[in-house]
């Protein structure tokens, strides 16, 4: 029985050494990828940007841009450039419906945009992520015409609701997401985090033969949900699903990171 034990133990250990070999390989290659694409740039002209503070280090990438909307990734930031900037966007009027902790932080302002910066430690890079808020649609209040007209709309589309096709599901959401594809980084995300806990609770007590059972279940799961997620590598994503993968992605790593 010992000798099954010590077996166990050893592929246990085997295992874990390639997943931390095959994880570092990731991050210097993520690593690369985004350095390459680092330089200096100005500071987009657009409603949304004039919405924010501008930061003080502009070296990094301009990953979409639009009137209303942008994302920028900006590279050799620290914690504290985190901080200061989420401190300045509050000071911006970015206190709606405001969350934050150390790494994410998220709000509205009172013009009806929507704020998003993440804080990435392990890639020391900072992304900000400004759009119009979908129920602000920048126009002015209806008139009485305007409102006859899609009340009217509504009972025509109400009629022949029983003869139309169901909705196509998979159209893209207001962020640019189709939901099966939004779905799939979600439930990759949300597995990583379970197994990054999982893994932290093994190295603390890796005599616990009880997690031998669950370290075999989980790598199947692991096997499993990895291959979901990187299947969507060979389909055609459009730029918000482009950017969302790298988002889940960037943060998948920082959770690994978080295991020694």
């Amino acid at each position: 029985m010992k000798k099954v034990l010590k077996f166990l133990l050893i592929i246990v250990i085997i295992a874990l050494v390639g997943l931390v070999a095959l994880y570092f390989i990731t991050t210097k290659l993520a690593e690369k990828e985004r350095t390459d694409k680092y330089a200096e740039f100005s500071w987009p002209r657009s409603e949304a940007a004039a919405q924010v503070p501008v930061p003080e280090k502009l070296y990094g990438s301009i990953d979409r841009e639009n009137e209303t909307d942008f994302e920028v990734t900006l590279g050799d930031q620290t914690q504290g450039d985190y901080n200061q900037y989420v401190e300045a966007c509050m000071d911006a009027g970015f206190t709606v419906d405001y969350s934050r902790s150390s790494w994410l932080f998220s709000a509205k302002n009172e013009a009806g945009y929507d704020l998003s910066v993440t804080f990435y430690e392990n890639l020391k890079e900072m992304s900000i992520s400004v759009s119009a808020s979908s129920a602000d649609d920048g126009t002015a209040e209806d008139t009485d015409e305007e409102t006859d007209k899609a009340v009217t709309t509504a009972k025509a589309e109400t009629t022949q609701a029983t003869t139309e096709k169901p909705a196509d599901t998979t159209k893209a959401n207001a962020a640019g997401l189709r939901p099966e594809f939004k779905k799939a980084m979600d439930s990759y995300e949300t597995f990583m985090g379970e197994y990054v806990d999982f893994m932290k609770k093994f190295n603390a007590n890796p005599s616990d033969l009880t997690l031998l059972a669950e370290y075999a279940d989980y790598m199947a799961k692991y096997s499993q949900t990895t291959d979901d997620f990187d299947k969507w590598e060979s389909e055609d994503m459009n730029d918000a699903e482009t950017a969302y993968y790298l988002q889940v992605q960037s943060r998948v790593l920082q959770k690994l990171s978080t295991v020694s």
